[in-house]
């Protein structure tokens, strides 16, 4: 399958722990009372490889950051099913194969204002609930596949993923760092989002060297049949309040982009520096349609700079 965009070559990634960002969908993850803890990992790393042979993963890509399905006929469908296809880049670019994938899915409901308050391993019993099928570790062109079972109206589902060692999950904290998003809606829901429309951000997550210059996200919104062009691009820096469960409002100020008739536009990325030099980065993505509709649930794109 054929990815949106390219990889940042010639980045260098470097091993650290990030800072937690307080993130999600429509705010961030609240505390997780899931089995996601069994990854046996205290939190998010930014960057490495499950075995010593591996490379390190530097950027991970994405074919659809946010999707918008029909709903199934209930929950746990074999039915409108949704599929994510990740692809786990060296910081050279080239592709990242056996790389261990773990995924974490939080259940909420859309445009509810509250986000997800547990999310389950892909590793888990409870997995079987949400997800059809996943791949365990990358294959030759460093691609893993998630595939979720359908749901009824009014669902979403939010996806933390950890690749090799960069992981958009706080597995500690239980809250999702950088997050895709699959919702399921009905055409007689209010303020219906268009079946078939998807929202593309690249990269997804990534960790660049301490030095390097910032980079830039590129975001395109397309529906079934083709780029939406005028659509309004909300972008947001999150910034983390450690006493708040919830970032919703926890933010500082945002920039809104209108999308170009290919549907796209590019955001600079400005990087909070940290006290070991570094710098960090999640935003916090929203799409509407030029007729106020949404196009997407909100998803967090997760960089550092290290």
């Amino acid at each position: 399958m054929k990815l949106f965009g390219s990889a940042r070559s010639g980045k260098a990634a470097a091993l650290a722990m990030l800072t937690p960002f307080v993130l999600a969908a429509c705010g961030s993850s609240g505390s997780s009372g899931s089995s996601s803890s069994s990854s046996g990992s205290s939190g998010s790393t930014a960057t490495g490889s499950g075995s010593s042979s591996v490379p390190a993963v530097a950027t991970l890509q994405v074919n659809k950051t946010a999707q918008i399905l029909a709903a199934a006929p209930s929950s746990g469908s074999k039915t409108n099913e949704a599929t994510f296809v990740l692809t786990a880049l060296g910081k050279t670019g080239k592709p990242v194969a056996n790389a261990p994938v773990r995924f974490y899915i939080g259940p909420m409901v859309p445009l509810s204002g509250h986000p997800p308050t547990s999310f389950t391993s892909s590793s888990s019993s409870g997995a079987a609930k949400y997800i059809a099928s996943s791949t365990p570790t990358t294959d030759a062109a460093g691609q893993a596949t998630i595939t979720l079972l359908g749901q009824p109206a009014d669902t979403m589902e939010m996806i933390g993923v950890k690749v090799g060692k960069l992981s958009t999950f706080n597995v500690k904290k239980g809250k999702a760092l950088g997050a895709l998003d699959a919702w399921w809606t009905a055409p007689t829901a209010a303020k219906a989002p268009p079946v078939g429309a998807y929202v593309t951000t690249t990269p997804f997550a990534a960790v660049y060297a301490k030095g390097a210059a910032a980079p830039s996200v590129k975001i395109a919104a397309m529906t079934a049949t083709g780029p939406i062009t005028g659509a309004t691009v909300s972008i947001t820096p999150k910034t983390a309040h450690p006493k708040s469960s919830s970032s919703m409002g926890a933010s500082s100020s945002g920039t809104t982009l209108k999308t170009s008739s290919s549907g796209s536009v590019t955001y600079p990325v400005t990087f909070t520096k940290t006290a070991k030099g570094g710098g960090r980065a999640a935003l916090r993505i929203v799409v509407t349609q030029p007729n106020g509709n949404r196009v997407a649930g909100g998803m967090v794109v997760q960089l550092a700079q290290r």
